[in-house]
């Protein structure tokens, strides 16, 4: 045990048992294709990301499969993730979708090795940050979502530079710390504006050192440019974003606030949120002992740092008018609840640190143990399991390569029924229209897609193909598929 705990204490060498277990634990499934939860969210990305690479790569115009005649431009979050991807596309030789596995990886080894940085900030102690990154690595939502095509893993990673480099710079005054906090607050800001809750906490830190009048006429200027461009850039890309979608008519990308929908509901939410989520997707059932510790140490009122108990404080408040704000997501799209973890794990660490204070070791060490087991176990399942509810073709090689041979790559398609307006239209390497449930498509709908030159119509045959659409079909492709049939359309 004094072994090990000797490598915790190392920082080199902590960091390099993260970083290995994190590696070892994701390294085998990196090639797969998007599939388990929110597998809808994973092909919106990396439709995104896939149309930078073989279409455009103006940034500025990120293009949706879902387009009909027109060229896909539409609003979106900042696609720095997607963009990311494409770069990597077109430095090996095109798309592969096991890229996008792999930018989240490195993206999410960046925001563990900030996350350490920054507890090593708040507790100076190399054994407690290098427990609570462990914890934090271990997140079963972050275990698995750290490898899926989903932009909050870059906002999330990069909200965390932002804040240390803050911190940091609050503290040191050297002033490139505070241009590459407004590189990373802003990047996280843009790429989902959620992430500039973080802000709560820096306001906090600004409005102390100021009552303690530790900043220069320099300090308050830099400070005045570093919140207009945060916040200035975050919501300039937001209404460009809205405009994109006014313009195209294309609404893929849903960009508004959600609330849960009546009292009842939202207390219906709530209850799932603190009894399911927290406890064993967010914080991981064997960290509540550390976490509740350390809550049963502030409420015993040993927290002697006020500064950092408002800061905790308000930190809290902010996340919770979001969490109300946005609560109709809250009940199935746990990844908006990413911006909350940074603060929860950071009371994590605190509890660990007491724990080791109490000569805890052998507890502390049967917890770490315990939490990529709890990780694995609890998501191993979206990994190896196919989803059900899609297509089989979608998961066969050799089926997908056959779609991609037979239809031309200038082909407007309608797929269907497709309940995510994307997840067809992905894994058919398609474009043109789709439909979400079958009642949707109807003779009129039809005749208007063939108008519009839509050629060929990819059906999930477990639907019954509808009496008013036959006398359309030219004729049906020379496809051996499992649950889809291919139909060059009438013109």
């Amino acid at each position: 045990m004094d072994y090990l705990f000797g490598i915790f204490a190392h920082k080199q060498k902590g960091l390099l048992v993260v970083f290995l277990f994190y590696t070892l634990t994701h390294i085998f499934f990196l090639h797969l294709p998007p599939k388990g939860n929110h597998v809808w969210r994973q092909c919106h990305t990396s439709t995104v990301a896939r149309n930078f690479a073989e279409e455009s790569m103006n940034i500025l115009k990120p293009r949706i499969d879902n387009r009909g005649k027109s060229s896909g431009v539409t609003g979106m979050q900042f696609p720095s993730f997607e963009y990311t991807v494409a770069l990597i596309s077109k430095a090996f030789g095109g798309y592969h979708e096991g890229f996008n596995r792999l930018v989240a990886f490195l993206y999410f080894g960046l925001g563990i090795w900030y996350f350490y940085a920054l507890l090593l900030f708040f507790f100076k102690n190399n054994t407690v940050a290098f427990c609570g990154t462990w914890a934090f690595t271990f997140s079963p939502i972050l275990y698995y979502h750290s490898i899926t095509a989903l932009p909050d893993v870059v906002a999330l990673s990069t909200s965390i530079a932002g804040l240390y480099y803050f911190l940091v710079w609050n503290e040191s005054k050297r002033h490139y710390l505070l241009l590459l906090s407004l590189f990373f607050t802003t990047l996280a800001g843009m790429t989902k504006l959620q992430y500039l809750a973080i802000g709560f906490p820096i306001a906090v830190v600004v409005v102390s050192s100021f009552i303690q009048k530790k900043y220069t006429a320099v300090d308050y200027l830099l400070l005045l440019l570093f919140a207009l461009f945060v916040i200035g850039l975050s919501f300039a890309w937001y209404d460009y974003a809205l405009y994109l979608i006014d313009v195209s008519g294309l609404k893929d990308f849903g960009i508004s606030f959600k609330p849960a929908k009546s009292f009842m509901k939202a207390l219906d939410i709530l209850s799932k949120n603190v009894y399911t989520h927290f406890t064993e997707q967010l914080i991981s059932i064997p960290n509540l002992i550390p976490f509740f510790m350390a809550m049963y140490w502030v409420v015993k009122g040993k927290l002697a740092n006020k500064e950092i108990g408002w800061m905790f404080g308000i930190w809290a408040l902010g996340l919770f008018a979001y969490h109300i704000i946005e609560l109709h997501q809250m009940e199935e799209h746990m990844y908006y609840m990413f911006p909350y973890l940074p603060a929860l794990f950071i009371v994590a660490a605190k509890g660990y640190e007491l724990l080791l204070e109490k000569s805890k070791r052998l507890l502390v060490l049967l917890i770490l143990i315990s939490l990529p087991i709890v990780a694995f176990a609890g998501t191993f399942h979206n990994f190896v399991n196919e989803n059900k509810s899609l297509p089989k073709d979608f998961y066969n090689p050799e089926q997908r390569q056959a779609l991609d041979d037979l239809i031309p790559d200038d082909a407007l398609c309608i797929v269907g029924p497709d309940y995510s307006w994307t997840i067809y239209h992905y894994f058919t390497h398609t474009k043109g229209s789709t439909f979400r449930w079958p009642h949707e498509f109807h003779e009129r709908w039809l005749k208007k897609k063939i108008r519009k030159n839509s050629t060929y119509l990819i059906w999930d045959k477990r639907n019954p193909m509808p009496e008013f659409a036959k006398p359309y079909l030219a004729k049906r492709l020379d496809y051996q598929g499992t649950d889809l049939e291919i139909y060059l359309l009438k013109k």
